[in-house]
């Protein structure tokens, strides 16, 4: 299987699983964002005096007055430029003066995509406890630390598939060099 095909595979399996609902069989192309009141109605035939954990997860979700509902596309969320240029940024600067094998290089590279990934995340997650707390705040913070996380990860996974590749290539080559005595 060509490195090209490998790509193709996982880049179509992750377009998948951020935007096809596979519990409704269609695609999201949108997520709902803002702050929501949150509301719940219980009509199981239960008095609210008999209210119980298991009536509090029977009971139905809704957004109340005073929520802020905000569609916003995914694909908008996903492409930020800035996680994009620190997540590649930070790998390129770390793996640049590295000479040898290839094959090394990129397995380590996949390491450090995972760590500034990992980094990024942490960041995000201090500035948003140390800043002022509030759910708008709580929103936006952990995308933005989750998304660099998932920048590292999947650039990670991009960089193991090409060294995975480069093994691949190099041990058919050695096969190939091999005469196999009669």
């Amino acid at each position: 299987m060509g490195v090209r095909v490998r790509f193709g595979g996982i880049a179509l399996t992750i377009f998948l699983a951020l935007f096809y609902n596979f519990m409704e069989m269609e695609f999201n192309w949108d997520i709902v964002s803002g702050v929501c009141e949150e509301v719940y109605t219980y009509d199981n035939g239960a008095g609210e005096e008999s209210f119980t954990p298991i009536d509090d997860v029977q009971g139905k979700f809704t957004c109340g007055e005073g929520s802020i509902s905000i569609i916003i596309p995914k694909i908008a969320i996903l492409l930020d430029l800035p996680t994009f240029a620190i997540v590649w940024g930070i790998t390129f600067l770390v793996m640049y003066s590295k000479r040898g094998d290839r094959i090394t290089m990129y397995e380590e590279a996949s390491h450090v995509a995972k760590d500034v990934g990992e980094l990024g995340g942490a960041i995000g997650a201090l500035l948003l406890f140390w800043g002022q707390f509030n759910e708008r705040s709580m929103a936006v913070g952990f995308g933005v630390a989750f998304l660099a996380y998932f920048v590292g990860l999947t650039t990670s996974i991009f960089l193991r598939a090409y060294a995975e590749h480069l093994k691949r290539k190099k041990l058919e080559e050695d096969l190939q060099g091999q005469s196999i005595p009669k």
